[in-house]
């Protein structure tokens, strides 16, 4: 399962963001997501926050984090 994550506060780092999505992945699904993908407007040369693996690609929206597993 995946979980589309908006971006409301465009000053925020990486970090934030990921980490908040990372927290609504793991209350609404019980395990923490393994892996982000990001915009490449969001990219900032991270490749991992908190053990969850960053990737780029341009079919998630710019203000958005998609979170999940591998797998789905």
């Amino acid at each position: 399962m995946c979980l589309l994550w908006s971006i409301t506060d465009p000053n925020a780092d990486l970090v934030t963001h990921v980490r908040a999505a990372a927290n609504c992945y793991q209350r609404r699904f019980g395990v923490k997501p393994i892996i982000a993908w990001i915009h490449p407007a969001l990219e900032d040369g991270c490749c991992s926050i908190d053990g969850i693996e960053i990737k780029v690609t341009k079919k998630v929206p710019k203000n958005y984090v998609l979170v999940g597993v591998k797998g789905n």
